[in-house]
């Protein structure tokens, strides 16, 4: 299996199986794309940023009219709460509300879980040697441009 299947396989398990945790936790309307608002939503503030349409769109790489449709299903599942702007009206920021940040309990449960059943087929040399190699293809990935 090449490097690229391989890593298909991986995130398509990740996905089905964080469906399936958000359904039975009783999200089902959660998808892993929407998660990844939420997820963004939540890193602005932890890193001391404003959580804006702008700020989304680009921590995602997505335009900004993806961003106001789905903070309007976010707002819809009460997953996140709108700050008006007190001097301007037309702005605004995001936070997550008690649901929000319960689903991000949900999915920090889950990926402990997941790293565990990651590693169970590895030796610990193995997953020693896994992370090391991964985490050079990571910063390379992080240093270059892709053209």
């Amino acid at each position: 299996m090449t490097i690229f299947k391989s890593m298909d396989t991986c995130y398509k398990f990740f996905n089905r199986q964080l469906n399936a945790e958000f359904l039975k936790a009783g999200y089902g309307e959660m998808t892993f794309n929407s998660y990844q608002y939420l997820i963004a939503i939540y890193k602005l503030h932890k890193d001391g940023n404003r959580a804006t349409v702008t700020e989304i769109a680009n921590r995602l790489s997505v335009k900004k009219s993806s961003v106001v449709e789905m903070v309007k299903t976010l707002l819809k599942h009460d997953y996140v709460i709108k700050k008006e702007n007190l001097n301007d009206k037309r702005r605004f920021t995001l936070e997550l509300s008690d649901k929000g940040f319960d689903m991000m309990k949900i999915e920090a449960a889950f990926s402990e879980k997941m790293i565990k059943f990651f590693y169970d087929p590895l030796e610990s040399e193995e997953a020693e040697k896994f992370e090391e190699i991964l985490g050079k293809v990571a910063h390379h990935l992080e240093d270059e441009v892709f053209q």
